[in-house]
C-alpha cells in the first residue's frame, strides 16, 4: 500500500533547454536575468546563454556564447560624459548600430548556428530592447515559448501590449522623461508625446527595419515581421517594486505578466517592516 502512495506522489517531468538572448546589454543585465537561468540550470534544465560578457563562476548546466561586443565601449563613453561633461554626448544611432553588429556577431557565431540548425529550444528568454529583438525570430524558428524579461523597475508600450497589459502615457511616465506618476497636464502631454514618438517613430520607423534588414541577412528571414512575433510572448517579466519606476501601474487579472519584487537583506529586518512584508504577501496571495 505504502508503495503504491509512493508511486502515486512521483511526477515524472521533462527538463527543458532555455535559451537567453542578451547580446545587447550591460553586466548587471545580464547578472540580473541569470538569477533566473542558474536556478533553472539547478533544477536541472539546460540553458544557454548569449551575451558578450564572460561570466566569473562557472555554473553546471549553463553553457555560455561569448560574443564580440563594442558595448563596453560605449559604455565607457557614457560613464565619461556622465562625470565629466555636461551630460550623455552620445547619439541614439550609435547605440542601435552597436546592438545591431552585436546580434549580428551572435548569429554568425558557430554555437548559434548549431542551435540553429541541429538543436531543440524549449523557450527563448530575451531582453526586448533594439536588435535583441531579433530573437522573436529565433522562437518562431525554434517554436518555442517566447519569454520578454526586463530587469529594469519600469515598463515599456510595445511589451506590455504584446502581453495585453496596460501602458497608457496619460498614467504611466515613460522613464526618459524623468517624470513621476503624479503628472500636471502638461506633464501628460509631453509624456504622451515622447511616449509616441520614441514607440511609433524610434522603435517602428528606425530599430525594427534595421533588425529585419540584419535577419534577412544573416537567416533570410523575409515573411514574417518582429511586430507579429512579439505578439506570441507568453510571458513578461518584469523586475520591479510598487515603490519604483512605474511600479505602481493597473495590471490586468489572468494575463501572462510576472511582476517580481526583489528585496533582499542580510540583516534581520525591522519588526514594522516585517510586519508589512508580511501584510503584503497575505494581501497579494
Amino acid at each position: 500500500m505504502m508503495l503504491v502512495l509512493l508511486m502515486i506522489m512521483v511526477q515524472m517531468s521533462r527538463a527543458g533547454h532555455f535559451l537567453i538572448w542578451i547580446p545587447m546589454g550591460s553586466e548587471s543585465v545580464k547578472i540580473g536575468v541569470m538569477e533566473a537561468g542558474n536556478e533553472l540550470a539547478r533544477r536541472g534544465h539546460e540553458v544557454t546563454l548569449v551575451s558578450a560578457f564572460k561570466s566569473k563562476k562557472v555554473v553546471p548546466g549553463v553553457t555560455e556564447i561569448v560574443i564580440e561586443s563594442l558595448f563596453e565601449e560605449i559604455s565607457d563613453k557614457i560613464t565619461e560624459d556622465a562625470l565629466f561633461k555636461d551630460g550623455v554626448h552620445m547619439a541614439l544611432s550609435t547605440a542601435v548600430d552597436v546592438s545591431i553588429t552585436n546580434n549580428r556577431n551572435a548569429f554568425n557565431s558557430p554555437e548559434v548556428e548549431d542551435i540553429l540548425k541541429n538543436k531543440a529550444v524549449d523557450v527563448v528568454v530575451v531582453v526586448p530592447l533594439f536588435g535583441n529583438e531579433a530573437a522573436y525570430f529565433i522562437a518562431h524558428k525554434k517554436n518555442a515559448s517566447l519569454v520578454l524579461f526586463w530587469t529594469a523597475s519600469c515598463s515599456f508600450s510595445w511589451t506590455n501590449w504584446a502581453v495585453g497589459d496596460v501602458y497608457n502615457p496619460s498614467f504611466i511616465p515613460l522613464v526618459y522623461t524623468g517624470f513621476s506618476q503624479e503628472m500636471s497636464f502638461m506633464q501628460r502631454l509631453i509624456n504622451s508625446v515622447v511616449t509616441g514618438l520614441f514607440h511609433f517613430g524610434v522603435r517602428d520607423l528606425y530599430v525594427i527595419p534595421k533588425v529585419q534588414a540584419m535577419l534577412a541577412d544573416v537567416s533570410q528571414m523575409k515573411n514574417s515581421h518582429l511586430n507579429d512575433l512579439i505578439r506570441t510572448a507568453s510571458l513578461l517579466i518584469n523586475l520591479g517594486s510598487p515603490f519604483l519606476g512605474d511600479g505602481l501601474r493597473p495590471v490586468l487579472t489572468k494575463n501572462n505578466l510576472c511582476r517580481v519584487d526583489v528585496l533582499q537583506s542580510s540583516h534581520p529586518l525591522a519588526s514594522r517592516f516585517r510586519k508589512f512584508c508580511s501584510w503584503c504577501r497575505t494581501w497579494g496571495n
